[in-house]
């Protein structure tokens, strides 16, 4: 989420920062994450692929 300088969240004068999940403050974890989520979108597409090409390959 990005926040617009002039839009911070304070609290009692100090900048809100809410606590960040683990990959926050390990972005080799969150790259791996998103790696992994590509990997399975394109299994996934290739799987459609091949469904759609099997119904078009039907008489």
């Amino acid at each position: 989420m990005q926040t617009h300088p002039n839009n911070e969240k304070r609290v009692n004068g100090q900048l809100h920062q809410p606590s960040s999940p683990s990959h926050a403050k390990n972005p080799q974890t969150l790259a791996a994450q998103h790696a992994k989520n590509a990997r399975a979108a394109q299994t996934e597409a290739a799987r459609i692929a091949a469904n759609v090409a099997k119904q078009l390959a039907q008489p």
